[in-house]
């Protein structure tokens, strides 16, 4: 495995954004680092997007700051791919005290791969290699599992369904956690394969916000559960929303409600009018 570091000021724009549940996750851990403190854990699955940019912002926010004791995982964004199939992480990426922290609070770690994707799409033999040296990046430093955030893959093909089938043939469950970002609608476009992904994926992560920004005609609101009846221009922002939308399609899919997490938005948005 190949992994290669390079020193990388760009910010994900993800400094902490809270997934709130409908359900309980129970995942076993493996050795010594993956023990489960006898700590009091919140009654739903809360997932927090932790990104490792974030420490070179203004004020910073590091692994030190995370309430560990309000989370019951965490994922770390984020690695990507090489062209050669290899693991690419950024120069200061590695937090070892955040994942000593999280195991200390009972909180599962998964990596998120938010790469160009580009390398893997429709490339089975590239895919595998990746996900061999992802493997060998996941256990040397010890996460819990991976996040894949692939924004989006081509409607053309089986890229997604086979990189799943592929994470989950090499990260067995219960010892692994894999999860997945995913858009709000499940209509024409989508190509991520729900329901056919759905059993190797231990949850979803429905990416409630960015709703409105300077695509909008007007503000709106960025992470809106329900239709804004004095919207002038609701049907201008993202189709995330309302809420129910997307959790009425991914249920009508099939998904358990027990796998979908409501992406919301930490984080303060700006535009300029």
């Amino acid at each position: 495995m190949r992994v290669r570091f390079e020193h990388s000021q760009s910010s994900i724009r993800l400094a902490m954004a809270m997934l709130a549940v409908l359900g309980i996750l129970c995942v076993s851990g493996q050795g010594e680092e993956r023990t489960k403190a006898s700590i009091p854990k919140p009654p739903k699955r809360i997932v927090g997007d932790y990104s490792w940019s974030s420490k070179y912002q203004t004020p910073p926010y590091t692994a030190k700051q995370i309430p560990y004791s309000k989370l019951t995982h965490i994922i770390h964004f984020g690695v990507g791919i090489e062209t050669d199939g290899s693991v690419y992480a950024a120069d200061g990426f590695l937090e070892p005290d955040l994942i000593r922290e999280a195991h200390k609070n009972g909180v599962k770690v998964l990596v998120a791969v938010c790469s160009n994707f580009a390398p893997v799409d429709n490339n089975p033999d590239l895919t595998a290699t990746f996900v061999a040296n992802l493997w060998t990046f996941v256990n040397k430093y010890g996460y819990d599992g991976v996040d894949v955030d692939w924004e989006f893959p081509a409607i053309e093909g089986n890229s997604f369904f086979n990189l799943m089938t592929a994470l989950r043939a090499t990260f067995p469950s219960p010892t692994y956690v894999i999860s997945a970002d995913m858009p709000s609608w499940l209509g024409p476009g989508n190509a991520f394969g729900v329901p056919q992904v759905d059993g190797y994926l231990d949850f979803f992560n429905i990416m409630m916000y960015d709703c409105a920004g300077p695509w909008t005609a007007d503000g709106q609101l960025n992470s809106q559960i329900f239709w804004d009846a004095s919207d002038p221009d609701p049907w201008s922002a993202s189709p995330a929303a309302p809420l129910t939308r997307p959790f009425a399609d991914f249920l009508q899919a099939g998904v358990e409600p027990s796998q979908l997490n409501m992406g919301t938005p930490f984080y303060d948005t700006f535009t300029t009018m």
